[in-house]
């Protein structure tokens, strides 16, 4: 993990490749290839084999070890590609019906905060959409192929309320050499996990100009692009993989590098300031701080904000995704999704200020894990009058998920 962390520092220029060559160096000859297959494991369940592997491949290891660190990358470069020509064909179909779709994390976010569609490793199409149009893309998505993913309510038949309590509709289309996965998003995290509408929705307004398989687009301001994963992340993901760290960093180092051109206009507030404000209206009901405490440990890269945090939180973070028990033992399936959804809530909530809205997420989070949904209905259809032994099926097919996973 040290050697995995110095690659990521070599990356954000706060190390040297040179420092990174006299470690390597330093390995004796026999363990440096079990050492280097290490790190290839970790950067893969990390999912930040793109930012580690190409610094490797300008470091001093084996040509055996560079091929089959550029057969991996290739692969990433090709799927990436891909799902760009794919994400640039559906906006522009939509544009073209006069409904505004932005591409949202995935490769965009590669392509505007790393300069490379092919920086993060990506599987889904993410477009940020206003809710109303919503009825309108899926016909159009319908005719090239895609239907509603398997488990997913059907918006046409949908209750009143269908758009407040869901957040987003994901679709899927598999080609004979692809399968394509795409997630129309009308709000950033789901309802279920409390976050104020102020900060859940997705400001698909403002947008920048951008391309990504060559083609012009629409992205997301970069300071909203960033907050809105950063609330996304924290809430959904738990902060609980370096690949989310890495990818604010990249953020932050690339707004900061928009603020130092901004500051010749006066006239305008910058895009540091405007982050910073951004951050401070999510630090109103989160911990936000804690996060770039520990981006500044593991990667040497200054905070946005200059408040001083108990760093109980930071050392969490950086504790997890540094000791992580992933694939080290094998569990009973049982058993393990249940550490899974313990460690999960727990690092979910270390996040929220407020006792009551912890009290809250954590009623809300167990509901929506044992809360019957349209997947139980269709998996077994059964009357309405024994709508209640959904509750002992939702847990079988949980458990069965599990074993497929």
């Amino acid at each position: 993990m040290a050697l995995l962390i110095q690659c990521c520092r070599v990356h954000f220029k706060t190390d040297t490749l040179e420092s990174l060559n006299q470690r390597l160096e330093a390995i004796k000859a026999d363990k440096i290839e079990e050492i280097v297959k290490r790190v290839q494991l970790f950067s893969r369940l990390h999912r930040i084999r793109p930012v580690v592997y190409r610094v490797l491949l300008n470091a001093n290891v084996s040509e055996q070890i560079k091929t089959n660190l550029k057969n991996e990358l290739h692969s990433i470069t090709l799927q990436n590609f891909e799902i760009a020509k794919e994400t640039e064909r559906i906006v522009q179909k939509l544009a073209a019906a006069g409904i505004t779709a932005i591409p949202y994390k995935g490769v965009a976010y590669s392509k505007q905060f790393y300069k490379d569609i092919s920086m993060r490793e990506s599987s889904d199409i993410d477009l940020a959409i206003d809710a109303s149009d919503l009825l309108a893309i899926k016909p159009l998505l319908e005719e090239d192929g895609y239907a509603i993913a398997a488990g997913m309510e059907n918006p046409v038949n949908a209750k009143a309320d269908y758009y407040t309590k869901n957040k987003d509709l994901c679709l899927d289309k598999v080609t004979p050499t692809h399968r394509f996965h795409v997630e129309l998003h009308w709000m950033i995290t789901h309802p279920n996990y409390q976050a104020p509408i102020s900060l859940n929705k997705i400001n698909i307004v403002e947008t920048v100009e951008g391309e990504l398989a060559g083609t012009s687009l629409r992205f997301l301001e970069p300071t909203e692009h960033c907050r809105a994963t950063l609330l996304h992340h924290f809430l959904h993901d738990g902060m609980e993989y370096l690949k989310l760290l890495v990818d604010i960093t990249q953020a932050q180092l690339v707004i900061s590098t928009i603020a130092n051109v901004e500051k010749k206009d006066a006239i305008n507030e910058s895009s540091f300031t405007l982050l910073n404000k951004k951050i401070a209206a999510l630090e109103q009901h989160y911990h936000i701080n804690p996060i770039f405490q520990a981006i500044e440990e593991l990667f040497g890269i200054g905070q946005v904000s200059d408040k001083v945090n108990d760093n109980t939180i930071s050392i969490s973070i950086i504790e997890y995704c540094l000791c992580s028990i992933i694939g080290r033992y094998q569990r009973h399936r049982v058993f393990s999704l249940m550490g899974h959804y313990q460690r999960t809530l727990r690092n979910r909530v270390r996040f929220i200020r407020n006792k009551k809205d912890i009290r809250r997420f954590q009623l809300s989070y167990i509901h929506g894990l044992v809360k019957p949904g349209f997947g139980e209905r269709k998996w077994i259809p059964l009357p309405n009058f024994l709508y209640g032994l959904y509750y002992l099926i939702r847990p079988i097919r949980i458990l069965l998920r599990g074993k497929e996973e």
